[in-house]
Parts: C-alpha cells; structure tokens; sequence
C-alpha cells in the first residue's frame, strides 16, 4: 500500500516538541509497522523531516522528485541520498518536470494526492490546497491529524537593547563574523543529523548561541555560497564597529530570519590580513562587467534602496580554520555574561558581555 502524509506549510522553527514533528513521527512508524510504502517528496522541511523518518525507520519509499530535466534529476536524487542516508534498495526516486522545487509546487502536491492509496493529513491549513484536494476523497485516515497553528514569525524575530557604545570602543581593532538563528542544518552537518539532533534536544529550537558554539566546538567557519556571486564559496567578516553594527541586525522579511545577531567571534584586523581576508569591492551592478577575475570575486552592489558598503565586508575565499589563529587574537561577543562567561570557560577564548 501507497501511504502519503500530507502537511501544510508550518514554521521554520521546530523542536523534539513542535505538534507536527511528533505526529509526522507516530504516522511513520504505523507505516513501518503495516510495511507500507511511505510516498513522499523533497525540498520543504515538512517533506525533508519525512525522508529523515523514512531513513531512521529503514521505511520503503517512493521520492517525487521535481526537476527542470534529468540533469537537475539525478543531482537531486544524489544530494538527498547523501543528506539523508537513503538505502538504493529501500528508496525510489520518481522524476517529476517542474520549475521550482521548494515554491507552491502545486503540480507535486496534486500527483501525491493523486497516486497516494490511502493518505494520512497530520495538520492542514483552512481552504488551502491540500484542505481542497482532499474534500471529496475517501482514502484518507485522521488518526494523526491535527489543529493546523497559523505560524508566525515572531520567535524568530528578535530585538535588542541599544548597547554602550563605549563599552566596547576597545574592540575595534577587529573584524567580526555574526550569528544567527539557523532555520536548517549548519553548513558541516548532514540534514539527517540535523533533524536526529533536533529530537535528542528538548525543549526549543536552536539559537544563534548554539551556533556560535558549534562553530567552536568544530573549529572552523564554514564557507558558503548563499548570497555570493557566481556562487564562490566565502567566509563573511566584518569592520565595523560594533555599536555602529548593532543598528544592522534587522529582521529581514524576504529570507525569514535575523540578518544577524549580536553572537560573534572577533579576528584581530592584522591577523585576518595575514591569513588572507579581502576587503569587499562595492560598485554598481553596471560596472561589473568592467572587473578584474579577482576584483569579481570580491564584488558586492553597492545597492539601490539598501547601502550595502555600510556592512563593511571582509571574504576569505574558503573554510576559516580557527586553530590557525592563535587564540589571543580571537574574542567573542555574547549578549549575556552566563553566555560569556560559559565561552570562556569551555574554549578558553577571552569573551564580553553586551550587557
């Protein structure tokens, strides 16, 4: 039997708790249990956290697969394999020709419903388009479901007090990179462990703390290509002082998260000019075309209704290694002194307290 468990789209922050988490769980292991056949898909979490369940439970599955053509197919097929630790023989990839795979894919919603024997909603938002498609079917079990919770923004939004500015004049010799809250698995982790670590942590979501620590307890900052041009892969520092960045930690609407928050880790300037930092070229997207190879590598628009020189950008073109730092050029920023004073203790790097 074909089984599908539908969800509508849920907050991007979750824990071993979230509803939604423990139901999509519950409906997996019946699905082991009856030795069905789990169909599924990939890109929004509400379907990555079911190929995570399908792989911990070792379940059959038939992956739906929206690609522009076979080319993108088989990268994806590869990419989520890795990620999730799928077994060749326990898992069937299914090409699907589509423009988008994470955005209103209404097309891969519809042949799921469609193909799926019997369908298990866990928790499904009012008049939306999994609430429509399911009114005149008769294939579907509501053991799982339930409240679908109009999500909102608001605990990843964040704000903090103006600091003393004074305070931490005497930190301006260096560059520094900022945290955030993550809305998935850190760049040097798998999503499967990701979400293996999300149920073994009680309580609430990960924080940018938690970033800041894993950072630590890794020794090294990934580099990525998120944001980037031609997507080179950069480590992103930045000059400014501190009191003057604070005013750039802004919600940002588009991308749903934090642009930053006030967890960092300092470099003193000299040291992150030996190891090899470049300062940011800005310039209008007009001039690019007129850039050096090296100067495109380092290029950022200025922007139009943003000013984007204001960040002050330094890029290492790969991962930063922190054991070739000495440790006396290195500080961190917590807002709290238990946050501080916990850094300083577990890794030995000299840390301040915003507050």
């Amino acid at each position: 039997m074909l089984i599908s468990i539908l969800i509508s789209r849920q907050s991007l922050s979750v824990c071993a708790f979230t509803p939604w988490i423990q139901q999509t769980l519950s409906a997996c292991k019946k699905i082991y249990e009856n030795d069905s056949l789990l169909l599924t898909s990939i890109g929004q979490k509400t379907w990555n956290f079911q190929l995570f369940c399908g792989s911990l439970l070792k379940l059959r599955m038939r992956v739906v697969v929206p690609s522009i053509d076979q080319e993108e197919f088989k990268k994806n097929c590869r990419h989520y394999k890795n990620q999730f630790h799928l077994d060749d023989k326990k898992v069937e990839f299914v090409f699907l020709a589509s423009n988008s795979v994470f955005k209103n894919n209404y097309r891969r919603d519809q042949y799921i419903v469609d193909n799926a024997d019997l369908i298990f909603p866990i928790s499904i938002r009012k008049d939306g388009f999994f609430y429509n498609s399911l009114k005149n079917k008769k294939n579907i079990d509501t053991t799982f479901q339930i409240d679908y919770i109009v999500h909102s923004c608001e605990k990843r939004k964040k704000s903090y007090k103006p600091i003393d500015e004074n305070k931490t004049e005497k930190l301006d010799n260096y560059l520094f990179h900022w945290t955030r809250m993550p809305k998935e698995n850190w760049p040097d982790e798998s999503q499967f462990d990701y979400y293996m670590s999300i149920l073994k942590k009680e309580g609430t979501s990960r924080t940018a703390f938690d970033t800041l620590c894993n950072i630590f307890d890794k020794k090294v900052i990934c580099s990525s290509s998120r944001h980037a041009i031609k997507k080179c892969k950069i480590v992103s520092f930045t000059g400014v002082s501190i009191g003057q960045f604070f005013g750039l930690m802004k919600w940002r609407k588009k991308y749903n998260e934090m642009s930053f928050e006030p967890y960092g880790i300092g470099i003193d300037k000299e040291e992150a000019t030996t190891i090899g930092f470049q300062k940011v070229l800005y310039c209008h997207p007009e001039e690019f075309d007129k850039l050096s190879d090296d100067e495109k590598k380092r290029y950022h628009s200025s922007g139009k209704k943003t000013n984007w020189s204001e960040e002050n950008e330094y890029r290492l073109f790969s991962d930063l290694d922190l054991n070739l730092i000495p440790i006396e050029k290195m500080i961190c920023i917590c807002p709290t002194s238990d946050e501080s004073i916990f850094i300083e203790k577990k890794y030995g790097i000299k840390s301040y307290s915003l507050y």
